[in-house]
């Protein structure tokens, strides 16, 4: 993948549930987005040369609309406190807050569809609660053990 950092490249290769890839008219990567099997965990990339120009909003868009239609119960991500553009991005798209762990770089989100997906984020929402912030922080490792341990309970 041309001009694509090699980090999201890693962490794109668990993006089996959905996969999606924007490119420019010469082949440059200039978005993908993706969600995990085990968790529903979502990574967005958009290329520095193309952020601020709506291309976020349509990937996010085009996936949510997608995720929906698979049955997809809810996607959760984890943001850092200080990416203002994302967090503008994913409040518009109706991602809540299950916690903010500001003080160790990350505020867990979830973006619930149906009902499962109401109880996935009112469960994490109360297990985060619980939790001291610097055990939940080692246990959670960016949302996956949480979101992806109540994701099977419903199964």
């Amino acid at each position: 993948m041309q001009s694509f950092p090699e980090y999201f490249q890693r962490g794109f290769l668990s993006a089996r549930k959905l996969f999606m890839l924007g490119l420019s008219d010469d082949g440059e990567t200039i978005a993908a987005c993706g969600i995990s099997n085990l968790s529903n965990y979502l990574l967005i990339y958009v290329n520095e040369e193309w952020q601020g120009q709506g291309v976020g909003t349509k990937i996010l868009g085009r996936t949510i609309s997608i995720s929906r239609r698979r049955g997809i119960n809810f996607i959760a991500l984890a943001v850092r406190p200080n990416n203002l553009p994302a967090l503008r991005l994913y409040h518009k798209f109706d991602f809540r807050e299950v916690v903010n762990l500001k003080e160790f770089g990350f505020i867990l989100m979830i973006r619930p569809f149906t009902l499962k997906g109401e109880i996935v984020y009112g469960l994490s929402r109360a297990v985060c609660l619980v939790i001291p912030k610097s055990i939940l922080v080692y246990t959670v490792i960016c949302s996956r053990t949480i979101v992806g341990s109540i994701r099977g309970f419903l199964r």
